[in-house]
Order: structure tokens, then sequence, then C-alpha cells
């Protein structure tokens, strides 16, 4: 069986590259497609789902000796799960504070037009009240909590899917 420094060094190894690596893709996928419906983000929100599995088959195979419990796959993934939350919610506040500003600007500037072409009837109070309203949801750190509850709803449900399918007793008597 594995000891519990190969729980915690799997589990944050994996929480912190699938952050990184979810937040790459993430922006990758917005500088190619430009489109912020496209099909190709299916892959930001299944992401985890492939991470969780990755690590419990790391754990089992590597220091479990191919055995891995219910209940340690659902606790490495939730581990994984909240770390990588995190991690991608500051790098989105982070990159569109400090880098992509023109990205969410522009995105405003869109949303605010649609607004103006859908409220002839509304007057300069109103307009304004829902031009700042969509300037607050789509600020940085809204952006970057929403992301946050996301995923944080998310990995409890990924968790069990993976703690189903991840288990694995030995099935060998030595």
């Amino acid at each position: 069986m594995y000891l519990s420094k190969h729980f915690w060094f799997v589990g944050l190894l994996s929480g912190l590259f699938s952050g990184l690596i979810l937040l790459f893709l993430y922006f990758g996928l917005n500088y190619l497609t430009n489109n912020y419906y496209s099909v190709y983000y299916i892959f930001i929100y299944l992401f985890p789902l492939f991470s969780f599995w990755l690590s419990s088959k790391i754990l089992r195979d590597s220091f479990g000796l191919g055995v891995l419990g219910f209940k340690q796959s659902f606790k490495l993934s939730m581990l994984s799960g909240i770390l990588l939350s995190f991690l991608f919610s500051i790098g989105v506040y982070y990159i569109y504070t400090n880098i992509a500003k023109p990205t969410i600007d522009s995105r405003v500037l869109m949303v605010e037009s649609d607004v103006m072409l859908s409220g002839k009837g509304l007057s300069y109070n109103q307009i304004t009240n829902k031009r700042e309203a969509v300037k607050g949801l789509l600020s940085p750190l809204s952006i970057a909590s929403l992301y946050f509850l996301y995923y944080i709803v998310l990995t409890p449900i990924f968790a069990l899917i993976i703690a189903i399918f991840a288990k694995r007793k030995n099935r060998f008597i030595e």
C-alpha cells in the first residue's frame, strides 16, 4: 500500500499541473477560436475528469501496488480538484487583469452593444444601470470566481465517478 507522503505528492503535483494545463488550454482555445460558445470548450469542462483519472492511476500503479480503495481515490480527486480550481481561478484573474485586459474590454463592448440594440424603449438610467451590471459581471474577479465555483461544484461529482472506476483490489494471494 502507498504511504501518506505518496498520496500528498501525487495529489499536489496532479492539482498543480492540472491547473496549469487547464489554464493554457483555456487561453489557447480563446486565442484559436475567438468564439466563446465553441464546441471545443467541452475540453475545458471535461479536462478535470481526465486529470483525476490520471492521478488515481498513478497512485494505484506506481505507489499502491495495484490496489486503490474508493475512499483514497475520492480523497485524491478532491485534493487535486480543489488545488486545480484554486490555481485556475487565480491564473484567470491574473491574466485577465494584467495580460489580456483588451479581451475583457472587447467582450464588454460586444455585450453592451447587444444591450443597446435590445433596449430601444429604455431610459438613459436603465441603460446606464445595465451597462454597469455588464461591466460587473464581466470583470476579472467575477469571471475567476465563477470558474472557481464551477470547478468546486463539479469536483465532487467527477471525484465520485473516478473513484468508482479507479478502485481496484488486489486479486492475488501472495
